[in-house]
């Protein structure tokens, strides 16, 4: 099981505009503690933690909703050297029809 801990901050920028169709951009902190580390519970050491920065856009207009998130290794998450870093990217559009 992973306990997942999230802090997010948001606000719009007025290079894109104030309004409320205005684009909304948001960073986020995000920690995930493994709570079943029997590796580190036998050694009396605490779980091993893993933390993510966030930055997304959140975008919502009568017609459609956009949203775009990228989550980059900040710490516990990055890996050795013989393997690559764990960034993630995610985008979703929804379009309304009337």
């Amino acid at each position: 099981d992973v306990l997942s801990l999230d802090v997010t901050t948001g606000r719009r920028l007025g290079i894109t505009g104030l309004g409320a169709d205005a684009p909304l951009w948001l960073l986020s902190l995000q920690g995930d503690f493994d709570l079943l580390d029997a590796e580190a519970d036998a050694l009396g050491q605490e779980a091993e933690a893993a933390w993510y920065l966030n930055p997304s856009l959140f975008w919502e207009h009568p017609g459609f909703t956009f949203s775009a998130e990228m989550q980059v290794p900040v710490e516990g998450a990055l890996v050795t050297d013989e393997e690559e870093p764990d960034y993630r990217l995610r985008a979703v559009f929804e379009k309304r029809f009337k």
